[in-house]
């Protein structure tokens, strides 16, 4: 589960940087997505208690808001 934040997040910096940002994007919302699966699975086999897991998921929904923003930007830019 922690490759999925780093990558996530070095594909987020690299986009932001205006190095492929589209793909970048897309490849860190596939990472999140991942994220997600895995966290949920953490959370029904007992790894992490429900208020972690509520704000783990509420987090990442945050970070996806943000992503799909940036994706829409760059979508209406083109």
């Amino acid at each position: 589960m922690r490759q999925q934040p780093a990558t996530a997040l070095a594909a987020v910096v690299l986009a932001l940087k205006g190095r492929q940002r589209e793909e970048r994007l897309a490849e860190a919302d596939e990472c999140l997505l991942m994220l997600r699966m895995q966290l949920r699975l953490a959370g029904a086999i007992g790894l992490l208690g429900e208020s972690q897991l509520l704000f783990a998921l509420e987090c990442a929904d945050r970070i996806g808001r943000q992503i799909g923003g940036w994706q829409r930007t760059l979508d209406s830019a083109s």
